[in-house]
């Protein structure tokens, strides 16, 4: 039996629901959540028309542990390793270089190459975050600060000071 547990931070509460089989295309419903496993220890929860994925956090936290265990490898053994020893200039030209081509995939239109190349700039960001010490959580917190916030309003909160 898997058990999920969903905190709903909107009304403050922590939900279970338990016997839910993973790898079944099957949706329970929960509350006002909808929540579905997808596979691999994710469930998908719906909320409002928004869809997140449980575990979404975990892969960008364990893809900063290894860039971080590459820091002061061989840069001829490790792509990484070597994007770290050619400090900004190297990898500020790859997070450049890599949001230009999610830009122009997302102008031809091609879903694929979104995501892919989505990948290669969060990738690549992530490895700028780990070059000034800094970890995807600290991105995350940010933007659950931000979270429920206007847009405008949070631009102005920035400015003012």
């Amino acid at each position: 039996m898997t058990e999920f547990i969903i905190h709903d931070d909107a009304q403050g509460v922590i939900s279970r629901l338990q016997g839910v089989s993973l790898g079944r295309k099957r949706t329970s419903r929960h509350g006002n959540r909808r929540i579905r496993p997808v596979g691999f220890g994710f469930c998908r929860i719906s909320r409002g028309g928004r869809h997140l994925t449980s575990g979404s956090a975990d892969i960008l936290a364990r893809l900063a542990e290894v860039i971080e265990s590459r820091r002061g490898g061989d840069p001829s053994r490790s792509y990484v390793a070597k994007l770290l020893a050619g400090g900004d200039d190297r990898i500020l030209k790859k997070v450049g270089e890599e949001a230009t081509e999610v830009v122009i995939a997302a102008m031809q239109g091609e879903k694929a190459r979104i995501v892919s190349e989505t990948a290669d700039l969060w990738f690549h960001t992530l490895v700028m975050l780990a070059h000034h010490e800094l970890w995807p959580q600290d991105v995350l917190a940010e933007l659950m600060r931000r979270e429920g916030l206007s847009g405008i309003d949070e631009k102005a909160s920035r400015t003012a000071g």
